[in-house]
């Protein structure tokens, strides 16, 4: 988990890219984790916005009976003028790639999700921090 900070000496908040990048390819690579991962995360509790939208249109496609692997995916993106932001099909495989096993896919969204957890808690003490002053 990523906690440093930027250029600016500004805290970046927590997260860990490996693992959203680990998480993606497992559900790339295997279906059979699917409904587990599904009932960890949420689109937003990715950190990087276009790990949000692929992971969106894999829950998507799965949800449609549609295949989800890197083609599939891919297309979907592209439809939806999302290719760009996303890094188009050589990005889906590297995903793939990078994954050590599809089966620790549950393992990644975990991390993913205490990750968000606690970007969620740090803006609340931040609101909070405002409001008390």
């Amino acid at each position: 988990m990523s906690n440093v900070v930027d250029i600016r000496g500004e805290a970046i908040p927590p997260h860990d890219l490996e693992a959203e990048r680990c998480v993606l390819g497992a559900l790339l690579l295997s279906p059979n984790i699917r409904r587990e991962v599904f009932e960890t995360l949420t689109v937003l509790d990715f950190y990087k916005g276009a790990h949000g939208d692929i992971y969106g249109v894999i829950q998507e496609l799965a949800e449609q009976g549609k295949p989800t692997d890197a083609v599939a995916v891919n297309a979907q993106l592209m439809a939806r003028n999302l290719g760009v932001k996303t890094g188009n099909a050589p990005y889906l495989h590297t995903l793939i790639n990078e994954v050590p096993t599809a089966a620790n896919g549950p393992h990644y969204a975990l991390i993913v999700k205490d990750a968000a957890v606690k970007r969620t808690i740090l803006a609340t003490a931040v609101r909070i921090t405002a409001w008390v002053h």
